[in-house]
């Protein structure tokens, strides 16, 4: 989600001052020039400056004020860019005949939700948060925008958060499941919207999104794409899948095999338009 982004580059600034002070000591404590005390002492600043910076760097970033500011500017920083894009959305016929606020599950890959997230913003969404540091900071974006968060993950009290995320699906809320989150592999879902669609006899709605022109954070687990701003975007919802609601068997490969379709097809959108464009310049030319 756009929490994602802002943590991503929170934690790269705090990383960079890190290892610029541990740099600065090391070398000089390699320099030939000092003396053995002097290079003992060296090592013993760094050891004591670098415990110190960490404890600082921790205080200040685990504050509930940093997380509450770094939410809410996230926050506002999703919905204004939000605003600048240009989205068209492709429904699925079936789908169209559902009210898409309730009774819902939304099943999409983590590294598309940037254009996603904000497109539901307000509608009255159950989501689930990770635990971590930086999903306290999702929570808060989250609940800016009007989602209703439940924290937990696969790896951390999947049970509860399972839980938690049922009764407020029976208090009429939808729900969406970034299905690779939060830490992959990428594009191989998790069963927890299984078992979810299940219990509260919900439909899964697979829904993907792609833009052009756009950045892949390649360094990210998930490949996140961050659409330029002013981009066209293409949201694309399909059919409803009702099995495992209904009680009847379904995999989460199954899952998998109709997300990597849809979001296929939405790249190509965006590819054929662009040959077509080049093939229009080199006739004109």
């Amino acid at each position: 989600m756009s929490g994602n982004f802002v943590v991503e580059i929170t934690s790269g600034i705090q990383h960079a001052i890190r290892d610029s002070l541990v740099s600065l000591f090391q070398t000089q404590s390699q320099s030939p020039a000092l003396d053995s005390d002097f290079r003992c002492d060296a090592l013993m600043s760094q050891t004591a400056t670098s415990g110190r910076f960490k404890r600082f760097r921790r205080r200040i970033t685990r504050s509930d004020r940093f997380i509450a500011l770094v939410g809410d500017v996230a926050a506002l920083f999703t919905l204004c860019y939000y605003k600048t894009l240009r989205i068209r959305f492709l429904i699925h016929s079936e789908t169209q005949k559902l009210d898409l606020s309730v009774g819902v599950l939304f099943a999409f890959w983590h590294g598309r939700q940037f254009v996603l997230i904000p497109a539901y913003a307000f509608n009255r969404v159950v989501v689930m948060a990770d635990l971590s540091w930086a999903g306290e900071i999702q929570t808060r974006v989250l609940t800016r925008l009007g989602y209703t968060p439940v924290r937990g993950s696969a790896r951390r009290h999947p049970a509860r958060a399972l839980i938690q995320f049922n009764r407020q699906l029976r208090q009429g809320l939808g729900g969406c499941f970034a299905v690779d989150g939060p830490h992959g592999p990428i594009y191989r879902s998790k069963p927890g919207i299984l078992f979810a669609s299940k219990k509260s006899g919900y439909p899964i709605i697979p829904i993907t999104a792609s833009a052009a022109p756009a950045l892949v954070l390649r360094r990210t687990w998930c490949q996140y794409l961050l659409p330029a701003p002013f981009s066209r975007c293409l949201i694309v919802i399909d059919k409803p899948e009702w099995r495992a609601a209904r009680g009847e068997t379904m995999t989460t490969d199954a899952l998998d095999a109709t997300l990597s379709r849809l979001t296929a097809g939405a790249d190509a959108v965006f590819k054929e338009n662009c040959v077509a464009c080049s093939s229009d310049k080199k006739q004109g030319s």
